[in-house]
């Protein structure tokens, strides 16, 4: 503790840069015992109107008491004496607890608004996030708080949801509190969930919990982010994905038959060919006669089917020629009945001035079949 008993040091260092307050003590690491006099007082006073406050107090000495925090010098306290008391080391003592007490004070002060400051942004921010948040017990899962974008996606009453639990809102999935955070995560429990407004509709959402202290008891802050088109996106990528497997699928086996049918129609051109050679050589009245005919009819019939077979499975390099519309509609009577099922009721309505056109048979036939199959497809 410094002693000063003349007023020239002190009023030295204030003229030499020191730091007075407005009651004229500045603030260092000691306490400080001053001697006051006219001379001092003059130096401390910066108006007229505080020397004159000086004056009147009277002191006879002034004690600057440092208030300090970690070092840090929070400010000073100052205390007078008037003649004839003066302070001694006891007095010192007392003014160096109060200092304390106050320093302390302050410091909880700060920390308090500091505090304060916090919830402050806290709750700003909480009201003003553009999706549903709410903070639930972690014990008794009910709600605690919810912010207004709360209110406005699920339709209730900020009284309403503060009386719920979060299985109000989730009456089919376990609460998020008990979904383990992912290795390495920042994120805890996360998952997909559907939460239910009050109108009974449900969002796809994805629900974010961190834990969280509130009024002094365990709890969870909740982000829920709508998903819903994400998981419609997802839904039809996947059912996309399954109609590619499917097409690949019917692509091979549309390959496969139409290999088959490849094969299969030179064994029906091997027979036909056979009943062509043989029949000419047979007397009209052969009584085998009618028989190798039927089997040559058959085997017309059914190259004509393969050729179908094949229009449907690409599997023919195109042939323009000139082809009967109607004829081509009308051999694929049997063929259209059975692809469309027993279901559909198929009636031919021909035109018969139509002529003819010039295109592969083939693909004439894929044209009438695919527009067949096509309003099929279209029909309830």
């Amino acid at each position: 503790m410094a002693d000063q008993t003349n007023g020239s040091a002190r009023a030295g260092r204030i003229a030499n840069g020191g730091r007075p307050t407005p009651a004229g003590i500045w603030g260092g690491s000691e306490p400080v015992i001053l001697a006051i006099n006219d001379r001092v007082l003059d130096a401390l006073a910066a108006t007229p109107a505080e020397l004159a406050a000086y004056r009147a107090l009277a002191p006879a000495q002034l004690l600057t008491m440092p208030l300090m925090i970690g070092g840090e010098s929070l400010g000073v306290l100052e205390l007078g004496t008037r003649a004839p008391a003066v302070f001694t080391d006891s007095s010192v003592r007392r003014a160096e607890r109060l200092a304390a007490r106050i320093a302390d004070g302050v410091r909880w002060a700060r920390a308090s608004a500091r505090v304060d400051a916090g919830d402050r942004r806290f709750r700003m921010l909480f009201e003003a996030h553009p999706d549903p948040l709410w903070i639930f017990d972690a014990e008794t899962l009910g709600l605690l708080d919810v912010n207004e974008a709360m209110l406005r996606v699920y339709g209730y009453g900020r009284t309403e949801l503060l009386g719920m639990t979060i299985m109000d809102l989730l009456p089919d999935a376990p609460p998020v509190v008990q979904r383990p955070a992912e290795p390495g995560s920042r994120r805890e429990g996360v998952e997909i969930a559907c939460p239910r407004r009050k109108d009974g509709s449900t969002l796809d959402v994805e629900l974010v919990s961190q834990p969280m202290p509130f009024a002094g008891r365990p709890a969870r802050l909740t982000l829920a982010t709508d998903v819903s088109e994400r998981v419609r996106t997802l839904g039809a990528l996947h059912e996309t994905q399954r109609q590619l497997r499917q097409a690949q699928r019917l692509d091979a086996v549309g390959r496969l038959a139409g290999g088959l049918a490849h094969d299969f129609r030179n064994l029906l051109t091997t027979v036909s060919g056979y009943a062509d050679i043989v029949l000419p050589d047979m007397a009209p009245a052969d009584r085998h006669r009618a028989d190798l005919d039927q089997i040559r009819r058959a085997a017309d019939e059914g190259s004509a089917l393969t050729s179908q077979l094949l229009a449907l499975t690409g599997g023919e390099a195109p042939a323009p020629r000139p082809v009967d519309v109607n004829l081509a509609v009308g051999n694929l009577e049997a063929l259209l009945q059975r692809l469309l099922g027993a279901g559909v009721r198929l009636e031919l309505e021909l035109d018969r001035s139509l002529g003819f056109v010039e295109m592969d048979p083939g693909q004439l036939d894929q044209v009438i079949l695919n527009l067949a199959l096509n309003a099929r497809e279209a029909m309830p």
